[in-house]
């Protein structure tokens, strides 16, 4: 017989004694003995509910007749709560894995995009059943837990940290669309709508977003990441054809940059030109993006830049916008990346951009690339985030919760504006809802939230399927990729 153990994690040690079993289909929740060795124990963050069967090992997954546990502050006690309406749990066992004939996902985010997590079986990420129903293949995650639209963009820039991150995954740095073709997934907005100052508190603090800041600092690291999603080849900074002012350091070296070194200015005036040749088809044909990267601390300025082609009129100042939050080692992350679009004429030509120090002196121009997108870019699935999120005794309560949505509301056309810039990405909204489909902490998904998510993203998948499948064997140079 197969028990349902429930382990409530505390801020401290374990209280044994709030340890219980359930043998589901029954509605009491029963006084445990002292655990033995056998039992799963964890002694901090949210409850889960374990299966348990002798000699079986412990897989974290929910009761198989749609039930969830539900918190009693009154009683003190965890009670299982009435029928919900959600995929049934055999529906997973009933779907293939993905084979190595397919094409792959690459999947970048926070610990959603993760896929060795306690809240659901092996195989059974959102992104895995997906690959499996329409004949994907392997999926490699390149996130990691805590991830934030920066980190996000840095692990696709480089792939090593700036000053405060951690968990960075060295083999996120984005290789080129010929080298990661398949499917992309960017799954990174849910730990930003926190905005909170830290990442690793004991309790969960949703602030507030206010103004227009912190939404054109979000803005920047979408861009980043989603158009260094869609690059091909870059050009790094000290490929430079030719540069103006006698302020410039070349060479810089830093871990963080693209390619292990960057180049700067912080007088007035100054200017750089790159000789780039756009892609002329596809659904980004005739643009290119200068990055702009640095972790200088804060306080400094970054200078606002303005761009010209081939000695045309200069472009409005573009400013780079900065923001700062703690991380889970508890040290400041400060750093940006800003990839600004710059429009290049589509004649088969290689054109002059010129960028230019448009600040006051002292104010820091960071120029670490060119990206060159591809005439034929990877389709990129951004993973929106609407009804999301449970009120939890030791996570969100009613008044985080309802920040959280709002922020949701602040943040998501945001997100949607970016998206739109980029013919290869499509925004897919979320159905899950907290009623059956996330764990005990009421913010990771468990098997049947998997298996919602992967509905969501299936029927824009589906239409894609075509053109993936034709990039098993290469890109096609004939391509036609159809704009969603």
């Amino acid at each position: 017989m197969a028990f349902w153990i429930l382990n409530q994690w505390a801020s401290g040690p374990l209280d044994y004694a709030t340890l219980g079993f359930i043998a589901w289909p029954g509605d009491v929740l029963e006084a445990a003995a002292a655990p033995d060795a056998r039992w799963s124990t964890t002694p901090a963050g949210p409850e889960t509910v374990t299966r348990y069967a002798t000699g079986d090992d412990p897989s974290f997954i929910e009761p198989p007749d749609g039930r969830v546990l539900a918190y009693s502050s009154t009683d003190n006690a965890y009670v299982p709560t009435e029928l919900v309406d959600v995929p049934a749990f055999g529906e997973l066992d009933a779907i293939a894995r993905p084979t190595a004939a397919g094409w792959p996902t690459s999947n970048y985010g926070a610990s959603g995009s993760t896929l060795d997590q306690v809240f659901f079986g092996p195989g059974e990420h959102w992104t895995q059943l997906l690959a499996a129903e329409l004949g994907g293949g392997a999926v490699t995650s390149y996130g990691s837990n805590g991830r934030r639209a920066l980190d996000v963009a840095v692990t696709l820039l480089s792939g090593v940290p700036m000053s405060g991150q951690t968990n960075m995954v060295a083999a996120g740095r984005w290789p080129g669309t010929a080298a990661r073709s398949g499917l992309v997934v960017h799954d990174a907005i849910g730990n930003d709508a926190m905005n909170q100052a830290a990442m690793n508190a004991a309790s969960i603090t949703v602030v507030a977003i206010t103004g227009t800041a912190y939404l054109d600092y979000l803005r920047q690291h979408y861009r980043a990441a989603l158009a260094l999603m869609s690059t091909e080849t870059r050009a790094e900074g000290h490929t430079h054809s030719a540069t103006g002012g006698a302020g410039w350091q070349h060479a810089v070296a830093a871990p963080w940059a693209s390619g292990g070194e960057f180049c700067y200015t912080t007088a007035a005036g100054d200017w750089v030109e790159y000789s780039v040749t756009p892609p002329q088809r596809g659904p980004l044909a005739g643009k290119v993006f200068v990055v702009l990267a640095s972790d200088i601390p804060t306080g400094s300025a970054y200078a606002p830049v303005t761009i010209s082609v081939d000695g045309g009129a200069a472009s409005a100042a573009v400013t780079t916008h900065r923001a700062a939050y703690v991380g889970h080692n508890g040290a400041q992350v400060k750093g940006v990346v800003n990839a600004i679009p710059v429009t290049v004429p589509v004649d088969g030509a290689a054109h002059t951009v010129r960028i230019a120090h448009a600040g006051a002196a002292g104010a820091a121009l960071p120029l670490d690339c060119v990206l060159i997108p591809s005439e034929d870019p990877n389709p990129i699935l951004c993973m929106g985030l609407e009804h999301r999120l449970g009120t939890h005794p030791n996570g969100f309560d009613a008044t985080d919760l309802a920040l959280f949505t709002a922020n949701i509301g602040k943040l998501t056309p945001v997100y949607k504006e970016v998206i739109a810039e980029f013919g290869n990405a499509v925004y897919v909204p979320s159905t899950v809802t907290p009623n059956g489909l996330y764990s005990g902490d009421q913010v990771h998904l468990n098997s049947r939230g998997n298996l919602q998510r992967k509905n969501d993203a299936a029927a824009v998948v589906r239409a894609l399927k075509p053109r993936l499948d034709s990039r098993v064997a290469a890109l096609r140079p004939d391509s036609d990729f159809t704009v969603l």
